[in-house]
């Protein structure tokens, strides 16, 4: 279990699980090993539930997850505490905050509620909770649990939980929902384009194959998953900027090579039939040339995503291997094949270093995918073109 307590610099292992039966008003909670019992399952597809029915959910759920990751759980002894848990010794008292999705703004609106008094702790519990939520729950001190992908983050006196919990019985998981696999990926990707460019097509399952290379049945079952998850509505309308955050957990390649030497655009250029998938230059220095506000040094590494992963081992030959910290370039293949599509002559797109640029919406998702405070104070502060499908509505 990657739970851990920390105190003076010693780390402590978790306790055994030990379980304590539960009472409130209106229900006991009944968990696994004890007679009569059951565990609550999380559903990690939700529907559309009135305020009372979530929070009564989300509220199981946590504890679910607590009982998993620490193993003493008690409902608080005032009226003011939701649950008390002890681990290495140490009882902390904590708040349950619900909600179904967890923004930035959101958490700004608990925070102006007021601070808990004392040494009480904030656990705020979500269905899902973007990346930018995430950090600024941590920087108000509070944690959080993301059931959306099990994430579980605690921090008190003498007590860091930072660990992936999984509450679903086995066998009882539903189908999967959210960004799934590579046509989930792809079909995530291209709804995000089309919203950025202002683009009023939709995308359709029959012409999938032609546009995209994905089979119909494969278009429809990830087309199901976005809905199933709140990231697409019924119509096919793409839900923002939930979308975005939910690929940009999805969107960090596999396979990175590190390069000695920056190729030379040229090199492909001469060799490359336009009307096929080309190199193209993402990260930090295509978000600067696209209008985001970075402050870098100008002769920081470069990042480049090639077509196909035979491209990767040629680059590597040609130009050479390196350490990340001294590489002068690194090289990918991108999480969907839209990144390196074919040059568009029509289309006037921008070059740096001879490289053509990969679309705003792939700069943006790289840095998100990063994850850190400064990357995602650039978005937060990214006035685009087009539509900022990652600023929150």
């Amino acid at each position: 279990m990657a739970c851990i307590g920390l105190f003076g610099g010693f780390q402590v292992s978790p306790p055994k699980l030990g379980v304590t039966a539960l009472q409130s008003k209106s229900q006991r909670l009944r968990y696994p090993g004890i007679p009569g019992y059951r565990r609550p399952v999380i559903l990690l597809c939700m529907g559309r539930r009135s305020t009372d029915v979530l929070d009564r959910s989300l509220r199981e759920q946590a504890v679910a997850a607590l009982v998993e990751a620490v193993g003493d759980v008690q409902v608080g002894r005032d009226s003011t505490a939701d649950l008390e848990i002890e681990l290495d010794g140490h009882r902390v008292t904590i708040q349950l905050k619900t909600m179904a999705y967890a923004t930035v703004d959101r958490v700004e609106a608990l925070k102006r509620k007021g601070l808990p008094a004392g040494d009480r702790s904030v656990l705020v519990v979500a269905d899902r909770i973007n990346q930018p939520a995430q950090v600024a729950l941590r920087e108000a001190g509070w944690g959080y649990l993301d059931l959306a992908t099990g994430r579980l983050f605690l921090r008190a006196r003498g007590i860091r939980i930072d660990t992936t919990v999984d509450a679903v019985e086995p066998g009882e998981r539903p189908k999967p929902v959210g960004v799934v696999g590579r046509a989930g990926r792809v079909l995530a990707y291209e709804m995000l384009r089309r919203a950025y460019d202002r683009d009023p097509r939709p995308v359709l399952t029959t012409t999938s194959a032609d546009q995209f290379d994905l089979a119909r049945s494969s278009t429809s079952d990830a087309r199901r998953a976005l809905i199933g998850a709140g990231l697409l509505t019924e119509d096919g309308e793409p839900v923002l900027p939930e979308l975005f955050w939910a690929l940009a957990r999805e969107w960090a390649p596999t396979d990175r090579r590190w390069l000695a030497a920056i190729p030379d655009p040229k090199d492909w250029d001469r060799a490359h039939d336009p009307t096929e998938p080309t190199w193209r230059l993402g990260g930090a220095q295509a978000a600067i040339e696209l209008g985001a506000p970075i402050v870098t040094a100008a002769d920081g590494p470069i990042d480049l995503y090639a077509p196909g992963p035979v491209l990767l081992s040629i680059a590597v030959r040609r130009y050479g291997s390196s350490d990340p910290l001294a590489a002068a370039a690194s090289v990918a293949v991108p999480a969907v094949h839209q990144v390196t599509a074919p040059p568009d002559p029509a289309s006037g797109e921008r070059r740096h270093r001879g490289w053509l640029l990969v679309h705003p919406v792939a700069a943006a998702l790289d840095l998100a995918a990063l994850g850190d405070a400064r990357s995602l104070q650039v978005l937060a502060e990214w006035q685009p073109d087009g539509e900022a499908v990652w600023h929150e509505r």
